[in-house]
């Protein structure tokens, strides 16, 4: 997976490990549907082939995890 992800960021595409999963996070759906393409055809090429998934709601919840947080502290 290491491999994998190197290799995306090569090619200019975040991701991450995540509960074994390769995570490409995107801003949008409309975004999420330009890079199915892509990065399929990447990851076929560097010879990943296990589980992988695009998601278009990892910043939207990642800003919500944050601004929870700082509701913790501020209270």
């Amino acid at each position: 997976m290491e491999r994998a992800i190197k290799f995306l960021k090569q090619n200019g595409i975040e991701s991450f490990e995540q509960a074994g999963i390769l995570v490409v996070p995107v801003s949008s759906v409309v975004e999420m549907y330009k890079m199915i393409s892509t990065v399929k055809s990447l990851l076929k090429e560097c010879g990943y082939e296990k589980s992988w998934r695009i998601d278009p709601y990892y910043y939207e919840n990642k800003s919500k995890e944050i601004a929870d947080f700082k509701n913790i502290f501020d209270e």
